[in-house]
C-alpha cells in the first residue's frame, strides 16, 4: 500500500504494529508451517510461536514439502 493510502487509513505512513500480546489465552492457536515456504518461513513461524508462547500456541507442526500455496490449493 502506498504511503498516501496508509496515511488515509492509519494516520501514518506505515501500518501500525499489531500487538500480539493482546491475543488472549482463551484463543487456542494451531500453527502449520510449510518447510518449503519462502513467504512465511520456518524462522518467521518459530519467532511468532515463541512470541505468543505455549499457553496460546497449542499445536505447532512443521510440514515437509509444503510451501505457502499448498495450504490453499493442496490436494492432501
Amino acid at each position: 500500500m502506498s504511503n498516501h493510502k496508509n496515511f488515509a487509513i492509519y494516520g501514518q505512513k506505515t501500518p501500525p504494529i499489531i500487538d500480539l500480546a493482546g491475543i488472549g489465552e482463551s484463543v487456542p492457536i494451531s500453527m502449520y508451517v510449510g518447510k518449503n515456504d519462502t513467504l512465511a518461513t520456518v524462522r518467521d513461524a518459530t519467532w511468532l510461536r515463541d512470541i505468543l508462547g505455549p499457553k496460546k500456541v497449542v499445536r505447532y507442526t512443521e510440514m515437509e514439502n509444503f510451501s505457502h500455496s499448498n495450504f490453499n490449493w493442496g490436494i492432501d
